[in-house]
């Protein structure tokens, strides 16, 4: 049976007195029955990939306004395992909101077409984005997750980068369009992992790169684009929807058709519509698909930092792993103090981090300790374990990772001190927690 002799405790306040505060936790001399929290060692879940945030065009560009000093420490604090170690990013296939300009990596002329791609240029990702992505590889060989915001104009009905859908003819001319954006990666070093066919699908804007995909299109396309990654040797996973928790019809779509259901390895959830439990319904149903959570963003509409701390803790965070999610990814990682650069979509959002490129002043927001008490902690390839609060206010999710450390992260939702329990094996520790507070445990192994 698996004892644990050491344990460590990161606590961030809803008062922001502290903020991921390392504080002393001992275990209990004696077994007590009264526990809060049982972590369940033998009831184990999903394997997780990992936790982080998106490399937009506007994060990596604000990011290389910093001086080269200021830009490797943020970037080390962001990835290196010393800092909080982000092992899983979204990064865009060609523009998105939070990109300097319109553009994808083929834009010819609308009344022309290039179904040989000849036109095929990655030119946009090389001034900022990929510089970026590679000084954050020096640190950890995080996951990516991409995702494109449109397909090129010439490819969709209304022949424009905002709005309109690809026309079925082209399904063969965009996966070979998705293939080239692989292995044009592949080339600078950089692996993808995973990638969603349409950010936000059911979702069209005038303003900025956009395309709808109705759940009949998009199970049409994944056979196409499916095939084509396998005659092309693509170990890249294909991840259906990407948009919010209110349509999970969406990927039932797809997963009932048996050709499509092949290709697909899960789905991928937003936060801005809908309740998080509704993605049991796709676990209970489809056991052998996954959920990723893969964009939620903060903005100057919610600035009260215990508020955030708490919804995102019940929701994002802590609701998504219940209802297994393998990773939770926020939106962007650093916009400057005008919440930009911005390309015609959000006003107002916010990244982990508000860079102010004049004063070189990093400051990190709620988002960056959200991230951070997961991220710094739960190792890629950790399993969820089964975790019980009998305390409706205490909420908790645990993991074991693989060097059998467990991590058991709790959030205090009330407003008054609670006495958090936690039961592991037939050891248990105690822990006064906050109100309004976020703990992170982080539980080390006896040694054999």
């Amino acid at each position: 049976m698996m004892s644990y002799s050491t344990i460590e405790a990161f606590i961030t306040t809803g008062d922001e007195s502290k903020k991921l505060y390392k504080t002393p936790v001992r275990f209990a001399k004696s077994v007590k029955t009264n526990e809060t929290i049982s972590i369940n060692l033998n009831q184990r879940k999903q394997v997780i990939d990992g936790f982080g945030a998106a490399m937009t065009e506007s994060s990596a560009y604000v990011l290389s306004q910093l001086s080269k000093q200021n830009q490797s420490e943020v970037i080390s604090d962001l990835f290196s395992k010393s800092g909080i170690g982000m092992s899983l990013v979204r990064t865009t296939i060609g523009a998105s909101d939070f990109s300097l300009r319109s553009y994808t990596y083929n834009d010819i002329k609308t009344d022309e077409t290039d179904m040989a791609l000849n036109h095929f240029s990655l030119s946009d990702d090389l001034d900022y984005v990929m510089p970026v992505l590679k000084m954050a590889k020096t640190h950890q060989d995080f996951l990516i997750i991409a995702s494109p915001w449109t397909a090129p104009a010439w490819m969709k009905d209304n022949l424009s980068l905002n709005g309109g859908h690809l026309l079925e003819k082209y399904y063969p001319i965009y996966a070979n369009y998705l293939v080239k954006f692989i292995e044009a990666y592949q080339v600078h070093g950089i692996d993808i992992y995973a990638i969603t066919l349409q950010n936000e699908p059911r979702h069209e804007s005038l303003t900025y790169p956009s395309m709808l995909m109705s759940g009949e299109e998009q199970r049409n396309l994944v056979k196409i684009v499916g095939q084509a990654f396998e005659d092309n040797q693509i170990k890249t996973k294909i991840i259906a929807y990407d948009h919010n928790w209110d349509d999970v019809n969406y990927s039932k779509t797809i997963y009932d058709d048996q050709a499509a259901a092949s290709f697909v390895s899960g789905t991928g959830f937003h936060c801005y519509a809908g309740n998080v439990t509704a993605t049991q319904a796709l676990i209970d149903q489809y056991p052998d698909k996954d959920i990723w959570f893969t964009e939620c963003s903060g903005g100057l509409w919610a600035e009260n930092f215990s508020d955030n701390l708490g919804w995102n803790i019940e929701n994002v965070f802590i609701g998504s792993l219940n209802h297994g999610a393998k990773s939770v990814l926020l939106w962007n990682i650093a916009l400057d103090t005008d919440c930009g650069p911005k390309n015609g979509g959000c006003m107002n959002c916010r990244g982990l981090l508000t860079v102010d490129p004049s004063t070189q002043q990093v400051t990190k927001n709620v988002e960056y300790y959200l991230v951070a008490h997961f991220s710094k902690f739960v190792q890629r390839g950790a399993t969820v374990l089964e975790t019980i609060s009998n305390q409706p206010d205490l909420l908790a999710v645990s993991f074991i990772n693989l060097d059998g450390s467990v991590i058991c992260v709790v959030y205090n939702r009330s407003e008054n001190n609670q006495m958090v329990q936690v039961g592991i094996q037939e050891q248990t520790f105690e822990f006064d927690l906050f109100g309004k507070s976020l703990v992170t445990f982080k539980l080390y192994p006896d040694k054999i």
